[in-house]
């Protein structure tokens, strides 16, 4: 019964959504992109100080100082440096904060474009005439900050996204964490194993295409989903005996964007029916491979389950429909992870959850398909009668964590 969740510039959590175009940027790629811009401001103040120091007319200098159609101006100004300086920070911010490039191609072509040309103006530049203390820093600061930069995101930005990365994927964590933005903050209920894993081509591709298969089964149940038999009205619970499914439908005053973030990234703040939950596995900016642990249920009749889940997520923008799906994955992969002890491994069929915009202005429709076996000598009619409390429960709690974090969810 338990549904957990996924992140930047993806770094991978339970939390996080698989849509990594709306991540956050990281914190080191967010001081690079400062560096570029101090680059520009000080480059400007340095050429500023030179003219004010050429002589006493300096509006009079300061005029003929950016007059680029000016016939000597190569060898008289040094505005051309400012200029460089801010191509080359226009062009940084694009590729880095706008496009989220994770190339250090884009910095290289800048630093040689700039070293190139600082070569020419101090050939053209100095002589006994231009030698002062502020056009000699002008200069070298143009020629050192751009080489910085080229040194830092490769580096520093680069390679410290990429540790950050296969840490949140790979490395397992001494205790459950929920990452909120940058900061990771320890859940209260500590997690009782550490497991990552590393997969290989193939038993990514058999991730991926488990989650296809069940994406596409999953379209097929909704399309279904008039002829289960209804439970209860408000809110709407359906039943598929031949599919031991269950569905339940609610519509909430947010926008489906705030309700997809409540529901599914920001499921396990709210949902008390997971005790921990990480990522083993990033499969595509889609799909990842999950280990889940819920809490017992039936008033400790049943033990805590663990599944080993693969969840994809995909948004279509035109309808803005979010459509997320997670199954258990098949035993040649599941049983590559130690079953912590105490703990017995349960089942997730095809279980589903779809947010949209609802026909009512200002409303958005939640709609979940549950199928768990969790497995052990449990009476069916025993599962059976708690299940449709839980789902009432599951989507009253959603609601009332919406309503409390109103600013947010909107």
């Amino acid at each position: 019964m338990a549904q957990g969740n996924n992140r930047n510039r993806p770094v991978p959590s339970i939390r996080q959504p698989l849509l990594y175009e709306e991540s956050r940027m990281s914190k080191d790629r967010q001081k690079f992109l400062i560096i570029c811009i101090f680059d520009f401001a000080f480059a400007t103040l340095l050429w500023l100080l030179s003219t004010v120091t050429k002589g006493d007319d300096w509006p009079t200098i300061f005029i003929n100082e950016i007059n680029i159609f000016e016939p000597h101006f190569l060898s008289t100004s040094l505005f051309d440096i400012v200029i460089v300086c801010f191509l080359r920070m226009t062009v940084l911010l694009t590729c880095f904060a706008w496009l989220r490039l994770n190339h250090w191609l884009p910095v290289a072509v800048t630093t040689t474009v700039t070293t190139l040309y600082v070569i020419i103006k101090v050939l053209f530049f100095f002589n006994k005439h231009n030698g002062a203390l502020p056009q000699y820093l002008t200069i070298l600061a143009a020629f050192i900050n751009a080489w910085v930069e080229l040194w830092l995101l490769p580096f520093r930005v680069l390679a410290q996204e990429r540790r950050h990365d296969e840490a949140s994927i790979e490395s397992p964590p001494t205790e459950t964490t929920i990452v909120r933005n940058e900061d990771q903050v320890p859940r209260i209920v500590p997690s009782t194993s550490q497991t990552h894993l590393i997969l290989n081509p193939g038993a990514k591709k058999e991730c991926l295409q488990v989650s296809l298969s069940v994406e596409s089964k999953a379209k097929e149940l909704i399309t279904d989903i008039m002829n289960w038999k209804q439970l209860n009205s408000n809110p709407e619970i359906r039943y598929s005996d031949k599919l031991n499914s269950y569905y339940v439908r609610k519509e909430f005053n947010c926008s489906a964007k705030s309700l997809y973030e409540a529901s599914w990234k920001d499921n396990t703040l709210w949902n008390n029916q997971v005790k921990n939950a990480f990522v083993l596995n990033t499969i595509d900016i889609s799909t990842e491979l999950v280990r889940i642990v819920s809490q017992p249920a039936m008033n400790g009749y049943i033990a805590s389950r663990e599944f080993i889940d693969v969840r994809r997520v995909t948004h279509d923008k035109k309808e803005d429909i979010y459509f997320c799906t997670y199954a258990s994955i098949g035993p040649s992969i599941s049983r590559r992870i130690p079953l912590t002890d105490g703990l017995v491994r349960g089942e997730n069929g095809t279980n589903v959850v779809r947010v949209m915009p609802s026909e009512s202005s200002g409303f958005a429709v939640f709609e979940f398909i549950m199928n768990t076996d969790v497995k052990g000598k449990i009476p069916k009619m025993a599962i059976r009668s708690t299940t449709k409390s839980f789902l009432v429960n599951y989507v009253d709690s959603l609601e009332k964590f919406i309503n409390q974090n109103r600013a947010k969810y909107t």
